[in-house]
């Protein structure tokens, strides 16, 4: 199939019924049917299309049910993997549209249009599950919370005293984080914060959440399969240890939510973001339309093969590319925020992958609340990415 039919085949309309159909609480305490319900969907859509279709399931101890990667793949055996990924799962609150359905609904799409291109390449597609967090900790942390009479089965503050601190307490990490303290010393900071506001059992929760959030050896790779990126990081090391690496990993993370207003766009501290390659981005008025490119060390002519796919006169997907000339210890300690995906745990493999995100919470403000919603996403966005993806992966 020629470059140009490729591209305008991809169907915003498509994009928009997989997200229509994920939309919604996907968490294993707060909703694991909603989990499973959207593991279910992936396999069928993966398998109408014609990928083969398998489930990598694996088990937590103190969590009674099964977590599923699901993983498509076409051509296999023909050439070393390309690997497209995308979590599903979401944090306890929030339907998650652009955390992560808008890239779940891209990944499959792109998968679509691979099958119907004609490729000999062999193509995996891989939706993760336990992204976000933890769900033994998480449990643990519930459990605390409802016995101090602080949540409900829910996970919803009983007081609004109590939900105030523990906003103001997740707001100082978020500040610590962004000026470079990790791990327990964040956690510190924040908990001087509200020290003098906090009831007795408002800390003792707050302790409960502490011991599920941070590593104590403060190392940021020590929470990739431990506090965050569980399927992945099982998955990773799995298929590394059964001789079986993937040439390059593109992980879509959050591709949807975009804004056009001047300052809606923030950045990490320390980046000298004027020095990034880029197409077509309003770096001046810091606009927030664009999507970024994230590599390490190793993945940089990866993450550059991805930006030239953007600035196709085809694509023409406004682009900010992070070529991180660092391997991930480094990264971990200087630009923690760049290992908060599922492309992390590749990284630590050692092989070459990249995050294409909308940058998040440096951008939305319904990341990660109730607000992340389906008509917040821009779909002619999502549409791009999907472009630059199925050409990325073509070019590989």
């Amino acid at each position: 199939m020629e470059i140009e039919k490729i591209v305008e085949s991809i169907s915003a309309e498509n994009i928009y019924s997989h997200v229509l159909h994920l939309e919604g609480i996907r968490h294993p305490i707060a909703n694991p049917s909603g989990l499973n319900s959207a593991a279910d969907y992936i396999n069928s859509q993966l398998s109408i299309i014609g990928f083969e279709v398998s489930e990598h399931v694996f088990h937590l101890d103190g969590i009674d049910m099964p977590f599923r990667n699901i993983e498509g793949v076409i051509n296999l055996g023909t050439s070393s993997e390309v690997l497209i990924t995308a979590h599903y799962d979401t944090v306890k609150n929030s339907p998650g549209a652009d955390d992560n359905a808008g890239a779940v609904a891209a990944m499959i799409e792109a998968a679509r249009i691979l099958a119907e291109s004609g490729t000999k390449k062999a193509i995996r597609c891989v939706g993760f599950t336990l992204e976000e967090g933890n769900p033994v900790l998480e449990k643990r942390a519930l459990d605390v919370g409802k016995r101090l009479m602080i949540l409900d089965s829910s996970f919803r503050h009983l007081t609004y005293h109590t939900d105030r601190i523990c906003k103001k307490h997740s707001a100082a990490i978020s500040t610590a984080y962004r000026a470079g303290h990790v791990g327990s010393e964040a956690w510190a900071m924040a908990d001087r914060e509200i020290e003098v506001e906090a009831t007795s059992d408002e800390k003792r929760y707050l302790e409960e959440l502490r011991s599920a959030r941070v590593c104590e050896d403060e190392d940021t790779t020590a929470r990739l399969g431990t506090l965050d990126q569980l399927g992945s990081s099982i998955w990773a090391r799995m298929v590394s240890s059964e001789g079986r690496r993937p040439a390059a990993v593109i992980n879509l993370e959050t591709v949807g939510y975009t804004s056009r207003k001047p300052n809606s766009q923030q950045f990490p501290p320390g980046l000298d973001i004027k020095a990034l390659p880029q197409h077509k981005v309003d770096l001046k008025g810091a606009v927030g339309d664009f999507i970024a490119i994230v590599s390490d060390k190793q993945s940089v002519d990866l993450g550059q093969m991805y930006f030239t796919q953007c600035a196709r006169n085809t694509v023409d997907l406004p682009a900010l590319f992070f070529a991180l000339p660092h391997d991930i210890g480094q990264i971990a300690k200087g630009l923690p925020d760049a290992l908060r995906s599922d492309h992390a745990p590749f990284w630590l493999e050692g092989i070459p992958a990249i995050m294409v995100t909308n940058t998040a919470n440096f951008r939305s403000p319904f990341y990660h609340t109730p607000g992340d919603t389906i008509d917040r996403l821009d779909f002619d966005f999502i549409r791009k990415v999907c472009q630059a993806t199925v050409l990325a992966a073509l070019e590989l």
